[in-house]
Protein backbone atom coordinates (compact mmCIF):
# COMPACT_ATOMS: atom_id res chain seq x y z
CA UNK A 1 0.00 0.00 0.00
CA UNK A 2 2.69 2.52 0.99
CA UNK A 3 4.52 1.97 -2.29
CA UNK A 4 1.47 3.25 -4.20
CA UNK A 5 1.10 6.50 -2.23
CA UNK A 6 4.08 8.37 -3.71
CA UNK A 7 3.12 7.39 -7.27
CA UNK A 8 -0.48 8.47 -6.71
CA UNK A 9 0.55 11.87 -5.36
CA UNK A 10 2.99 12.32 -8.24
CA UNK A 11 0.51 11.31 -10.96
CA UNK A 12 -2.67 13.04 -9.72
CA UNK A 13 -2.38 16.76 -10.60
CA UNK A 14 -4.51 18.11 -7.73
CA UNK A 15 -2.50 16.12 -5.15
CA UNK A 16 0.81 17.08 -6.73
CA UNK A 17 -0.15 20.75 -6.47
CA UNK A 18 -0.72 20.31 -2.70
CA UNK A 19 2.66 18.56 -2.24
CA UNK A 20 5.53 21.07 -2.51
CA UNK A 21 7.78 18.54 -0.75
CA UNK A 22 7.31 15.82 -3.40
CA UNK A 23 10.60 14.14 -4.30
CA UNK A 24 12.51 15.84 -1.48
CA UNK A 25 13.42 14.97 2.08
CA UNK A 26 11.00 16.96 4.25
CA UNK A 27 9.28 16.60 7.63
CA UNK A 28 5.88 16.60 5.88
CA UNK A 29 6.97 13.76 3.58
CA UNK A 30 7.62 10.62 5.61
CA UNK A 31 6.83 6.97 4.97
CA UNK A 32 3.87 7.03 7.36
CA UNK A 33 2.64 10.64 7.05
CA UNK A 34 2.07 12.93 4.10
CA UNK A 35 1.00 16.44 5.18
CA UNK A 36 -0.39 18.51 2.33
CA UNK A 37 -0.17 22.30 2.02
CA UNK A 38 -3.92 22.49 2.74
CA UNK A 39 -3.18 21.22 6.27
CA UNK A 40 -4.67 17.79 5.66
CA UNK A 41 -2.55 14.85 6.80
CA UNK A 42 -2.58 11.36 5.30
CA UNK A 43 -1.44 8.61 7.68
CA UNK A 44 -0.61 5.23 6.15
CA UNK A 45 -0.15 2.68 8.93
CA UNK A 46 -0.32 -1.10 9.17
CA UNK A 47 -3.22 -2.83 10.88
CA UNK A 48 -1.32 -5.49 12.85
CA UNK A 49 0.08 -3.33 15.68
CA UNK A 50 -2.15 -1.83 18.37
CA UNK A 51 0.14 1.21 18.67
CA UNK A 52 -0.90 2.26 15.15
CA UNK A 53 -4.43 2.83 16.43
CA UNK A 54 -3.44 5.10 19.35
CA UNK A 55 -3.07 8.86 19.77
CA UNK A 56 -4.48 9.85 16.39
CA UNK A 57 -7.72 11.79 16.03
CA UNK A 58 -8.91 11.67 12.45
CA UNK A 59 -12.04 12.34 10.38
CA UNK A 60 -11.73 9.36 8.01
CA UNK A 61 -10.43 5.83 8.57
CA UNK A 62 -9.80 3.59 5.55
CA UNK A 63 -9.15 -0.13 5.78
CA UNK A 64 -7.54 -1.64 2.68
CA UNK A 65 -7.79 -5.43 2.32
CA UNK A 66 -9.66 -5.73 5.62
CA UNK A 67 -10.17 -9.48 5.15
CA UNK A 68 -6.42 -9.94 5.63
CA UNK A 69 -6.37 -8.22 9.03
CA UNK A 70 -6.11 -10.34 12.15
CA UNK A 71 -9.49 -10.60 13.95
CA UNK A 72 -7.90 -9.43 17.23
CA UNK A 73 -5.09 -6.86 17.29
CA UNK A 74 -2.70 -7.70 20.14
CA UNK A 75 -5.65 -8.75 22.33
CA UNK A 76 -7.05 -5.19 22.32
CA UNK A 77 -9.98 -5.75 19.96
CA UNK A 78 -10.90 -5.98 16.31
CA UNK A 79 -9.18 -3.63 13.85
CA UNK A 80 -12.49 -1.94 13.02
CA UNK A 81 -13.28 -1.35 16.70
CA UNK A 82 -9.84 0.16 17.35
CA UNK A 83 -9.80 2.21 14.15
CA UNK A 84 -13.32 3.55 14.53
CA UNK A 85 -12.44 4.78 18.04
CA UNK A 86 -10.16 7.30 16.28
CA UNK A 87 -13.11 8.98 14.51
CA UNK A 88 -15.41 9.31 17.54
CA UNK A 89 -14.62 13.01 18.05
CA UNK A 90 -15.02 13.93 14.40
CA UNK A 91 -17.85 16.19 13.24
CA UNK A 92 -18.35 14.01 10.12
CA UNK A 93 -16.79 10.62 10.87
CA UNK A 94 -16.33 8.19 8.00
CA UNK A 95 -15.14 4.59 8.06
CA UNK A 96 -14.29 3.16 4.63
CA UNK A 97 -13.73 -0.58 4.45
CA UNK A 98 -12.63 -2.40 1.33
CA UNK A 99 -11.43 -5.90 0.70
CA UNK A 100 -11.37 -8.97 -1.46
CA UNK A 101 -13.30 -11.63 0.48
CA UNK A 102 -11.34 -14.71 1.49
CA UNK A 103 -12.75 -17.53 3.62
CA UNK A 104 -16.52 -17.37 4.13
CA UNK A 105 -17.36 -16.54 7.74
CA UNK A 106 -13.98 -15.03 8.58
CA UNK A 107 -14.29 -11.79 6.58
CA UNK A 108 -13.93 -8.65 8.72
CA UNK A 109 -16.16 -6.73 6.28
CA UNK A 110 -19.04 -9.15 6.67
CA UNK A 111 -18.67 -9.27 10.46
CA UNK A 112 -18.75 -5.50 10.84
CA UNK A 113 -21.45 -5.21 8.18
CA UNK A 114 -23.80 -7.36 10.23
CA UNK A 115 -23.73 -4.70 12.98
CA UNK A 116 -24.85 -1.80 10.77
CA UNK A 117 -28.03 -0.99 8.91
CA UNK A 118 -26.49 -0.47 5.46
CA UNK A 119 -24.09 -2.70 3.56
CA UNK A 120 -22.89 -1.86 0.04
CA UNK A 121 -21.27 -4.59 -2.03
CA UNK A 122 -19.87 -4.13 -5.51
CA UNK A 123 -19.36 -7.22 -7.61
CA UNK A 124 -16.88 -6.98 -10.47
CA UNK A 125 -16.84 -9.37 -13.41
CA UNK A 126 -13.64 -11.32 -13.88
CA UNK A 127 -11.72 -10.57 -17.11
CA UNK A 128 -12.14 -14.21 -18.20
CA UNK A 129 -15.92 -13.73 -18.09
CA UNK A 130 -16.17 -10.43 -19.99
CA UNK A 131 -18.52 -10.67 -22.93
CA UNK A 132 -20.47 -13.61 -21.49
CA UNK A 133 -24.06 -13.16 -20.40
CA UNK A 134 -23.85 -15.36 -17.29
CA UNK A 135 -21.33 -16.79 -14.89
Amino acid sequence: MKSHVEATIRDVPCLKKLSPWLGRKHRDNTITLKRFSSGVGFWCLGGAAAKNYREKSVDVVCYDELSSFEPDVEKEGSPTLLGDKRIEGSVWPKSIRGSTPKIKGSCQNRKSGQRVGTFHAFLCALPALWGRSSI
